[in-house]
Order: structure tokens, then sequence, then C-alpha cells
């Protein structure tokens, strides 16, 4: 079944005369006709030019199914969250016609009409003629769909994500037009509402065609595919600087945003408004698209064509480019043990003065991030001991969030390269197990948070004298419940709260008669320093009530992290 997308020939031709007439480019002119194929726009613009010149368009495709397979081709939300580029379904749609036979662009006089036919989609890379240098931009997509879409410009922007060096097997692509294309567009519709009583909804956006064109381009230059959920992430943002202040004006006229060169305005004596519009300083907050659709929606034809020309006037600048990209966070797990009392998880910083020279954080991390040039990091463990503590045994699980790096992937060598460097550049910290995990495989690190237990060794003072008699009963105790408030020395940075532990078992070495090393197995998350000195009785019971005598803690050791994740990695 034929599906045809067509215009009544006599308005059309009233159209395609009209938009000519005011220097509106070929792209543009099938956008407004509401052709909505995407083939159509990637054929050179005096191709298009020149069969507009003899009529109107019928865009004639095969099946309703490959209509919707282009419509699908691109998804352009309206918020603009996550604009994404597709050749999925391009591809789909050129293995369709591929079996078709092949037939070349033909124009003829049927029935009034000019029928363009559906040729194979291999113009995708048909290059574009040269813009001539005093021809005017078109003045409803400042040139986006003219020069800004073809290949040669298209490899330009390829040369430039080249150039940011990133590691990629695929791509999505966010592109970012200028506001007052909404503003051109808006001043067009009132101009033909009002000259040919045409309605004009529902056609393809700048932005759309801007994707059709410069996508399957794109992925020729760099050698790769679109994948929608793909980690690279290509921006392109236009601005187009010559017609900027059409946005500011809208603005301004509407009461969202004040001129930089003028004084905010005066609250109104009175009663309150029932609806108040905020003000906005120009220089200070951008302008977005939902202010901008809101103030022509509420606006007057009258008032907006005393502030705009109606249709848009075409411009002599084209707009600037601007690219970046991005790349996904990689996410590296693996053990550390600490080996000093000097050293902090984390960068020791108060009242912007370091406290501690270096910290585990930054001696496991900034090695791997120059080796994947990444952006920053972000570094998370199982738990956290004190400066003065040290860990030991198989270390303490630990995940590292590299964000935006030029790799994509260490391999296992490299990681085995990683662990040596790290391990050979400090006696302090010494890492294990390191390996390579998903997002989703981070929330393993925090699962059993309550579950899992720890191990530690501690050397204990005690006032009164003990023999190694009194310390016996030590061993006998089992689940040893502990109700314990927030420590005084951590109440600056957690609420106040009183939290049930349990200490599994306890076990001793008798030093002498002041001093004996105790081995605890506790759930996590218990406050060992204040189970010993009972912290002015802030937990209970205390080492010190069971010994009925003060106790402090000398050195503590973490000797086991009970947490069976990330997996051992064998080393040769």
């Amino acid at each position: 079944m034929e599906h045809e997308m067509s215009v009544n020939s006599e308005d059309a031709k009233a159209v395609i005369k009209e938009l000519q007439l005011h220097d509106i480019c070929p792209r543009c002119i099938l956008r407004v006709l509401g052709v909505k194929t995407q083939w159509a726009y990637r054929k050179a613009e005096e191709t298009i030019a020149g069969i507009l010149s003899m009529g109107t368009i019928e865009s004639k495709t095969s099946t309703d199914s490959e209509d919707k397979s282009d419509a699908k081709t691109v998804d352009d939300s309206e918020d603009n969250k996550q604009d994404k580029l597709t050749d999925t379904k391009q591809n789909e749609t050129t293995s369709k016609d591929d079996s078709k036979q092949e037939s070349s662009v033909d124009v003829e006089a049927v029935k009034g009409h000019v029928m363009l036919e559906k040729e194979q989609p291999t113009s995708a890379t048909e290059p574009q003629e040269d813009q001539e240098d005093d021809k005017p931009l078109c003045g409803l997509c400042l040139g986006i769909l003219q020069g800004l879409c073809d290949k040669e410009c298209t490899h330009r922007i390829a040369d430039q994500i080249i150039d940011q060096h990133y590691q990629f097997c695929s791509f999505m692509m966010a592109v970012t037009l200028p506001l007052q294309l909404f503003i051109r567009e808006n001043s067009l519709w009132i101009h033909m509402s009002e000259t040919l009583k045409q309605p004009f909804r529902n056609i393809p956006s700048i932005k759309e065609v801007y994707k059709w064109m410069a996508g399957p381009l794109l992925g020729e230059a760099l050698d790769v595919h679109f994948h929608p959920k793909s980690p690279f992430e290509v921006m392109v943002t236009m601005k187009h600087d010559e017609s900027e202040r059409e946005v500011e004006l809208l603005l301004e006229k509407h009461g969202v945003i004040t001129s930089a060169a003028e004084p905010p305005k005066k609250k109104q004596k009175g009663p309150p408004r029932r609806k108040k519009m905020k003000m906005y300083h120009a220089a200070d907050v951008a302008p977005t698209r939902q202010q901008v659709l809101k103030a022509m929606k509420e606006m007057s034809h009258k008032l907006f064509k005393e502030l705009f020309p109606c249709p848009p006037k075409s411009s002599s600048v084209p707009c600037s480019i601007e690219v970046m990209c991005s790349h996904g966070s990689i996410y590296i797990a693996g053990r550390y043990m600490k080996y000093s009392r000097k050293l902090s998880q984390s960068p020791w910083v108060v009242d912007g003065q370091r406290k501690t020279e270096s910290s585990v954080e930054e001696l496991i991390c900034e090695h791997t991030k120059a080796t994947l040039q990444a952006e920053d990091y972000k570094f998370s463990s199982s738990g956290r001991e004190d400066v003065d503590v040290r860990t030991l045994g198989r270390g303490r699980p630990f995940v590292v969030e590299f964000i935006n790096p030029r790799m994509s992937s260490l391999s296992v060598e490299q990681l085995k390269e990683i662990t040596k460097v790290v391990n050979s550049n400090t006696i302090e910290v010494k890492i294990r197990d390191l390996q390579m995990i998903t997002r989703d495989q981070t929330s393993l690190l925090k699962e059993g948070e309550e579950e899992k237990t720890k191990s530690y060794s501690a050397l204990i003072w005690v006032e009164k004298e003990v023999q190694e008699e009194d310390l016996k009963f030590l061993s006998e105790i089992k689940e040893l419940t502990l109700k314990q408030k927030t420590p005084i020395r951590v109440l600056h940075r957690r609420p106040l709260a009183t939290r049930e532990r349990v200490v599994h078992s306890m076990n001793y070495e008798f030093i002498d008669s002041h001093h004996f090393k105790l081995v605890l197995n506790t759930q996590a998350g218990t406050y060992i320093k204040e189970f010993v000195h009972g912290d002015f009785g802030r937990t209970q019971p205390n080492l010190g009530v069971l010994l009925k005598t003060d106790a402090d803690i000398l050195e503590l050791d973490v000797e086991a992290v009970n947490l069976d994740w990330p997996p051992t990695i064998e080393t040769d």
C-alpha cells in the first residue's frame, strides 16, 4: 500500500513561491510543506531547489511502516534532555530500498503535481554545493540546513571529535540550536497565516532535519555506528551572535528578564498580584526554551510584529559551531591495605590547610586517572578507617568511578601494570584484585552493609593491674549487644542517634599487668574505640565497665573486612 504526503497543487505552488521570495532555503521549504521522509533532505540543495521551482512536492514512500521507520530514526524529545541521533532505522530503510528496483530522481508532471520518485538513499554522502559568498542565508534556519549540514562541515566536526582523543566504538549525538530559531519560525507562521491563510502544524523541526543529514555523515567520517545507549556522546552547539538579541528582546517585553542596562523594576505597591513573574538579569541567567515558547504563546500577534519582522529576514553571518564530547564513567574495583598510622582515607583539609601530605584515595587513584585521561574520580569503600588505624589482611574493598575518561576500558594486563606502579610508588598503601566492573555492580559494595562483619585487633591499656585470669571471661562473651550514641568525635558530621551494634566474639593476648591485645569480631559499623573507653558513658556496655576499670585503646588495626567482593584475582 502506498502512503502519500501531498499538498494541494495550487496551494503548494503559492507556498513555494512565497517562501522563495523571502530567501527561505529549499530544505526549510520541504519542512513547511510537511515532507518527513529523510532521503528527500539529503539531496543537494540545488537539486531540491530545481524540483521546487517546477511545482509542488508529493513524496511517495513504499509502505506505511517505512514512513514510521523514518519518523522514529531520531529521538527528538520536547525538553531536549537527551537529543540522540540514530542511523539504525535508516539502515533498515536502506536495506528495504536495496531490495527494490533501483530508480533515479524523476520529475514528471502528473495531474498538475510534480512527483519526486524515491530512490535508494545513497545521497546521504552526496556532497553539497558550495554556497556563493554573496548568497543570503536562510532567515528561518540561519543556514543550518544549508552549508552547516553538508559533508565538508560534518567532517570538520569529526576532526574536532578525533582531536579530543577519546576511545570509542559507537556514539550518540545531542544538538543545541539557537533559541531565536523559535522566534523566526513563529514570524514565518504569522506571515503565512495572514498572507496565504495556510496553517502549518506537525512539521519536521530544524533539529530533526539536521540530524537526518549530519548523522550518517558523521558516522561515516568517524567510522563507527550510532547506538542509543552509547557511553560516548557528541554535543554540537550552534550559536548565532548576530540575532541573539532577538531572544532578549522577546523576554524583556514579556517580563521574564530585565535588560542588562536597565535596573530591575520596583515592586508594585498595594495588594500582591495573584501571579508574580520572576525577574532575572540577562547577564546572570541564560534564557530557556520553555521561557521563549511561553512568551510567544502569550504575546499577541500585533505586539510580536512590532518587535520582529514577519517573515524573518535573511542573514549574512553563519552560525558558529562548538563541539564537545564526553564519555560515560568507567568503574574499577579492588582492595587496599593501609600500613600507615598517619594517612587519611580521603584528602584531609581543614580551613584550606592539608592535615596529611596524601591520602589512600590519592595514592590509588591519581596514577589511574592519568592513565585513563579522566576528568575526575569518585572514591568509595566498604567503610573507612581513622587516620591512625591500619587496614591489614586482604584489605578493604573499594570502587572508583572515573569521570569522562578518554580511554574507555583497561585490559587485564593494563590493570596489572597499574597495580604494580601503585604498589611500587609507596610503602603506605598496597592494592590488589584490581578489575573493571559495571555501574550496576557498584551496588555490591554497599549490599549487606549491616550484615557483614569486621575483625579487629587492638592494643589495650587498663588503669588497674590485671592478671591473665582476669581476662579469661572476655573469650566467653558472645553476641554482646551495644547501645552506641553517635561518638563525640564525629558529631560534627553525623546526626545524633543511638545505634545497636553487636560484638560477636572477643579474644585476648596478655602482655603485662596494664596491657593486652584484644581481638574482636563485630558487626559492621561498630565504633571500636568507643567500645573500649566508653566515650564518657555514651557506649554501653563498654570494656571499662566489663573490666571494672578505666580502659583506653593505644593502637587499632582492621584485620579483615568480611565481604566476599570483589572477586579475588589470581596472581602469577
